[in-house]
């Protein structure tokens, strides 16, 4: 039985902000509110011929206390499940800039979420947890990090969050109030599940496409040709069971893949170059270390990549 929690709560902020608050569609004198507001909204716009641009979006916070009140709920939910007080809850909060933002160079980290909206009561919250639970949050890293940094026997990961998986031990999904144990096979798997496949939340790409030759040598589907989605993904990251093994897979993988895309553009005289081979080692290890749950940190506070 574990005896400490780690609990990432950007997820908590998020969930309690936005679950106090009321989204209201407004056109004219029509108002939609909660759910099903902006699909009432465009048929109001559809049955009178106004244009669907005309409509307002805004929303109407609830007091600050009730968005407390449901961070509160879900703590006290875990306690109960978890059967610890909540001494033994360390709440963990990522930095806004973290290293993945630097390292990034394929693709900008999280680009996908620029435009994305905090609620009302984001930064309330956020302070609520640091003044009334302690929260702990360390130079350019995410509560992700935390989790995996500090993870031991003795304790287990409170989230809401797949990317976790890369991390053996157990773990406890608050939202969903269940429990489960990850193996280091099963860590390790969906660490590089993830590499072959990418991750669109956080704008981290994976392998473009399978070439035929790697298709018929690892067993996958005809789809990926045209991308590598979660089965063919699950398919390669089971071809090997540690991560040395796994690496090699992806590193013939991404090097098939570029060398592909040389010849479609007329020059098959980069295949084996030793300038394509290390861009696409570059690649791969970019995607690696984009990924990679932090398990060290160095002595300036940095962590140690992948």
């Amino acid at each position: 039985m574990a005896t400490e929690v780690l609990f990432a709560a950007d997820s908590l902020c998020y969930k309690a902000g936005f679950s106090a608050e009321t989204p209201i569609a407004q056109v004219e004198d029509f108002r939609a509110e909660g759910k099903g507001h902006k699909a009432a909204a465009r048929a109001y716009c559809e049955e009178h011929g106004i244009p669907e641009e005309a409509i307002e979006y805004t929303v109407e916070p609830q007091p600050l206390e009730y968005a407390l009140q449901i961070v509160k709920a879900y703590f006290a939910t875990t306690m109960q499940q978890l059967e610890v007080e909540r001494k033994d809850i360390h709440v963990l909060l990522s930095d806004s800039v973290t290293f993945r933002h630097t390292l990034a160079t394929i693709l900008p980290y999280k680009a996908n979420r620029k435009d994305m909206r905090k609620s009302y009561w984001h930064y309330e919250i956020r302070k609520y947890l640091e003044d009334h639970w302690g929260g702990i949050m360390l130079d350019g890293l995410e509560a992700d990090d935390l989790c995996s940094l500090w993870m031991a026997d003795n304790k287990i990961i409170a989230s809401i969050d797949k990317d976790l998986d890369t991390v053996a031990g157990l773990h406890y999904n608050w939202g969903k109030r269940e429990q489960y144990f990850v193996t280091e096979r099963e860590a390790t798997n969906f660490f590089w599940q993830q590499v072959f496949q990418g991750d669109k939340g956080d704008n981290i790409p994976g392998l473009p496409f399978a070439t035929e030759e790697i298709i018929e040598k690892y067993g996958l589907t005809g789809h990926a040709r045209y991308g590598v989605g979660e089965v063919n993904a699950k398919l390669l990251a089971a071809k090997g069971e540690t991560h040395w093994e796994l690496f090699q897979i992806a590193r013939e993988c991404y090097i098939a893949a570029e060398e592909a895309q040389a010849i479609q553009i007329g020059r098959e005289d980069l295949v084996g170059d030793s300038r394509l081979i290390l861009g696409a080692e570059k690649d791969l290890l970019e995607v690696c270390r984009l990924l990679h749950m932090t398990r060290e940190i160095n002595e300036d506070g940095t962590p140690v990549l992948f």
